[in-house]
């Protein structure tokens, strides 16, 4: 976990004892780590690797910088690599050495979402809005875009579709598409959505709502009030 003086965590999962504590940055941080091949990663200002077991640092690539947005895993070919949204773009990096495959228009706070070999994420305020890429080691393909209000929250694919849900809309895409099935007036703070039992959940400053994924029409099951 990153700590919010720019300080990454090791913590036991079974006690919160404390295995290792490292800097990795200034000021305060907004990203959570991607761990995955006993390494993690996290963008804090540049894209960091460290060893999982010992917090020693393995890279850093400052051609892709970021604090906001978290890395996203994708795997191909045997290898594995990390797609990371930043203010200017998109980059695909490779896990073992942080060096950059390619870069594709992105530009926002958005985490990419990724299903197989297709990555949805918002892009930057002059950028494509939702836009949906095909991924290969070699490039990324733009398939489609939507001009949609927001600039902070990461989409979810789910079952053939994107819900987009964030700068006051939720939106149902259709993943092949690009065709918006259902699209409503949303809470302004409500953002990124995560799946569980079969439910969609975004969460907002005061408030937790449960949605059916169901591209035909939006459905709010539930809501609950957080306490502040």
């Amino acid at each position: 976990v990153v700590g919010a003086n720019a300080d990454l965590y090791c913590l036991d999962a079974d006690t919160g004892r404390k295995i290792w504590q490292t800097k990795v940055g200034s000021g305060i941080q907004h990203t959570s780590v991607a761990v995955t091949d006993g390494i993690v990663v996290a963008a804090v200002g540049p894209l960091i690797a460290l060893n999982a077991e010992t917090g020693e640092t393995l890279w850093e690539q400052e051609a892709v910088p970021g604090s906001f947005s978290s890395p996203s895993i994708w795997r191909s070919g045997g290898k594995t690599y990390l797609l990371c949204n930043t203010r200017q773009d998109l980059s695909c990096v490779n896990l073992l050495d942080g060096a950059v495959a390619w870069k594709v228009p992105g530009g926002n706070n958005s985490s990419a979402a990724i299903s197989q070999d297709y990555m949805a994420v918002f892009t930057g305020p002059r950028g494509l809005g939702l836009a949906l890429y095909k991924l290969s080691p070699r490039t990324g393909e733009l398939l489609w875009s939507v001009e949609l209000p927001n600039r902070e929250s990461s989409p979810l694919i789910y079952n053939g579709h994107v819900y987009a849900i964030g700068g006051g809309q939720a939106n149902c895409v259709d993943l092949s598409t690009g065709e918006i099935k259902w699209q409503v007036e949303i809470p302004t703070d409500m953002t990124s959505p995560v799946v569980a039992d079969g439910k969609i959940s975004p969460a907002a400053i005061h408030s937790l709502t449960m949605i059916a994924p169901t591209p035909e029409t939006y459905t709010a099951l539930s809501s609950a009030s957080l306490p502040i």
